[in-house]
């Protein structure tokens, strides 16, 4: 199950099929990652779930990690927490892969939003 924490990063279900995804400072995030994740989300979740990105650490993707959480199965919307310009910045970037995304700043709006996804 992928509740605890991974080499990379903290998983926490924060609300029933609500994911909340916290990666570890200065992670280059691979697509075998995403793979990984996505292998314990598909374990934990049966249907549809959601996923809350914190984004309080700086790490990057490549594309290829862009590309993989696009296709993430089940997912039914992706929130991102952002904290500064720079994060901001860097989330804007799944807007490009993703649907279902919105962006953050405050953490009880993204919950809320969430769970009216789902």
């Amino acid at each position: 199950m992928l509740l605890g924490e991974l080499p990379f990063g903290t998983f926490e279900e924060v609300e029933p099929r609500v994911m909340e995804i916290t990666i570890n400072q200065g992670v280059q995030v691979s697509e075998k990652n995403i793979e990984e994740i996505e292998q314990g989300l598909l374990e934990k979740y049966q249907d549809k779930y959601a996923l809350l990105i914190n984004r309080k650490n700086a790490y990057s993707h490549g594309h290829e990690s862009l590309a993989r959480i696009g296709e993430l199965k089940n997912v039914s919307a992706i929130a991102i927490l952002v904290y500064s310009e720079p994060s901001l910045m860097a989330a804007k970037i799944h807007l490009v892969y993703s649907k279902n995304v919105q962006i953050f700043t405050n953490r009880n709006a993204a919950i809320n939003w969430l769970r009216n996804c789902q």
